[in-house]
């Protein structure tokens, strides 16, 4: 079973991945970063123009939003750590009503996933 999951999730088969340069920020787990957010409301338009701002967001390859705390669970490929204060700044903090921003980076990959 591990041999299939690792083959269905190479990055080559996520459509983006050029084999010349490697894979893609959406499939390097070096360029990922893992950010919890928190709304000050759960209103219908707040969630509705927080959703839609971050869906838009090329660097933002994977939104879900949440059962409990945090509310959102966002998944974030940038080139680097510059890159990332731009994102924070210029896409998440302007959307209003932001509550609280988490982002998780990884120390040690102590059992990978695949």
């Amino acid at each position: 079973m591990r041999h299939l999951l690792q083959a269905v999730n190479r990055p080559a088969d996520c459509g983006h991945c050029d084999p010349a340069t490697g894979p893609c920020r959406a499939c390097d787990p070096l360029a990922r970063r893992r950010v919890d957010l928190s709304l000050e409301a759960q209103d219908s338009e707040t969630v509705r123009r927080f959703e839609q701002t971050l869906a838009r967001a090329e660097e933002a390859v994977e939104l879900r939003r949440l059962f409990g705390s945090p509310d959102y669970f966002v998944r974030v490929a940038v080139a680097d750590l510059t890159a990332y204060e731009a994102f924070l700044s210029r896409r998440v903090m302007t959307i209003p009503r932001i509550k609280n921003v988490t982002t998780h980076f990884t120390m040690k990959t102590v059992k990978p996933a695949f």
